[in-house]
């Protein structure tokens, strides 16, 4: 899941106590003590709206200006190393008022006017488009207010919108008022909220493979790697003509203003003095230990560079033809991923039942398609049934609410089309003919942060569920159930 961050006028004004509208709420410190060091320890950049609010502002006449560029007021306390730099600055509370020399200090401030193209254009630019982005969680002051009209706009453009609990207040510092706004309207109609502790939890669970973009997922790097143990596997050093792995340099692999995924090494290497912090990563890189790749050619047609793609645009700079390379084989990504008992307990159990027929079931959200990309030589029964499926066959099986009726036909649609081959086990929703079910436990707790966060009905999980648990009891095949964390 791609998740993205937007501050609201978290400005001195407002979130000091030298501001003229200093808001005493509990979030200030939060933002300030908690979520900053949190977004600083795990590289999460924060997109900014700050206002400009001097005059002329419709029906403000009158009233003290606040947030005036220029002033201590008007900065930003986000700071500048986990924050992008492309602000977006309105005028009003709502963010698609803006206005001309909006921020710029000693210059006059035009009319205030709307400019919704310009503010798609900025949340395009910064968080990506609402088919490219999973959700946007919301922080910031007020949270009746401008953090309401922000989510709003946001909900228009079709963006899954939360507000993060501890990190909004109402004007009203009252903590039952707040509780009250956020669960009715009009704050429930426009946005959800979500608690610092799930949001943690989540992103811990998909920080190495979903918040990373496209094109990390096409090549396979869909794993939570090792790098220690990539380089404690014994893989003998070989020589590779450099052009084949050099189509790495085309792709945004690289951070810039700490960013994620904002520079290619291609620009590094073009561009020495504008990204002199990656160039001396490139200068200080030791190019006496070899390139590690993966060697997915089976399945993208390209080696992967494990580690070393910094020592890559070294031997590059310096003129080399032939690198030294170990190429590691993608059935041992098992063996390079971080420690998580789950994959290693499949690890095991694929190992020494190589002569069954294995079906993997679990509800959705269990993560079944991040470990078919982990294991070599399994299959999604997604991928295999879908195919071969009628177009009305399709849309029946997709329907909501799911139901007893849905799950009976996709049974039958899986059973009567596919079959489970030895030696290469079956992710699925549908139990298979097997010789080994190895059944995907995930708590209702963390199904409903999952669903939540994917934006997938809770009940038609937990009924697919049950399902599920129903069939293993009524199937009498050996059973080995593994709890998803």
């Amino acid at each position: 899941m791609n998740i993205k961050f937007i501050s609201i006028d978290f400005q001195k004004d407002f979130s000091n106590p030298i501001g003229k509208n200093f808001n005493r709420g509990k979030s200030i410190n939060f933002i300030k003590n908690t979520f900053i060091p949190y977004c600083r320890e795990n590289g999460i950049v924060i997109n900014e709206i700050i206002p400009d609010y001097r005059h002329p502002r419709p029906n403000k006449l009158g009233i003290e200006c606040s947030c005036i560029p220029g002033t201590a007021g008007f900065e930003s306390e986000i700071p500048s190393d986990i924050k992008n730099p492309n602000q977006w600055i309105k005028c009003m509370n709502n963010p698609i008022w803006t206005r001309k020399n909006a921020g710029i200090t000693n210059k006059q401030a035009g009319i205030p006017y709307q400019d919704p193209k310009g503010f798609d254009k900025w949340l395009e630019d910064t968080i990506g488009t609402p088919s490219e982005v999973d959700l946007v969680v919301l922080l910031g002051l007020t949270m009746d207010c401008c953090v309401l009209c922000t989510s709003q706009e946001l909900k228009f453009r079709g963006y899954k919108v939360k507000v993060l609990y501890e990190a909004t207040d109402p004007m009203e510092n009252d903590e039952q008022h707040k509780d009250y706004l956020l669960t009715h309207s009009p704050m429930n109609i426009w946005t959800n909220y979500i608690r610092f502790n799930e949001l943690k939890e989540y992103l811990k669970f998909e920080k190495d493979v979903t918040l990373k973009p496209d094109f990390i997922k096409k090549y396979g790097y869909d794993f939570p790697k090792d790098t220690e143990k990539v380089w404690k596997l014994d893989c003998k050093v070989e020589e590779l003509n450099i052009n084949e792995i050099t189509w790495h340099f085309e792709l945004p692999f690289w951070n810039y203003n700490n960013i994620p995924y904002s520079v290619k090494p291609l620009d590094v290497i073009n561009f020495k003095d504008k990204y002199i912090e990656q160039y001396k990563r490139i200068e200080a890189a030791d190019i006496s230990y070899p390139i590690d790749l993966i060697d997915d050619r089976a399945r993208t047609g390209k080696l992967l560079i494990l580690d070393g793609l910094h020592r890559l645009a070294k031997l590059y700079i310096n003129g080399q033809s032939v690198v030294k390379v170990r190429i590691i084989p993608r059935n041992k990504i098992p063996y390079i991923c971080k420690d998580n008992t789950l994959i290693d307990n499949l690890k095991n159990i694929f190992e020494s039942n190589k002569d069954k027929k294995i079906c993997v079931v679990g509800t959705t959200c269990t993560g079944k398609t991040t470990l078919v990309n982990i294991f070599e030589n399994t299959e999604d029964m997604d991928e295999k049934i879908f195919p071969l499926l009628t177009k009305e066959e399709t849309e029946y099986v997709c329907s909501t609410p799911w139901t007893e009726e849905i799950g009976k036909k996709m049974d039958e649609l899986v059973r009567t089309r596919l079959s489970i081959i030895p030696g290469v086990p079956m992710f699925g929703t549908v139990l298979l003919d097997c010789d080994l079910i190895i059944y995907l436990h995930i708590n209702d707790e963390l199904l409903l942060e999952r669903t939540k966060l994917r934006n997938v009905d809770f009940t038609n999980a937990k009924n697919m569920q049950t399902n599920i648990e129903n069939e293993i009891k009524k199937s009498n095949i050996s059973t080995i159930t593994l709890e998803v964390e």
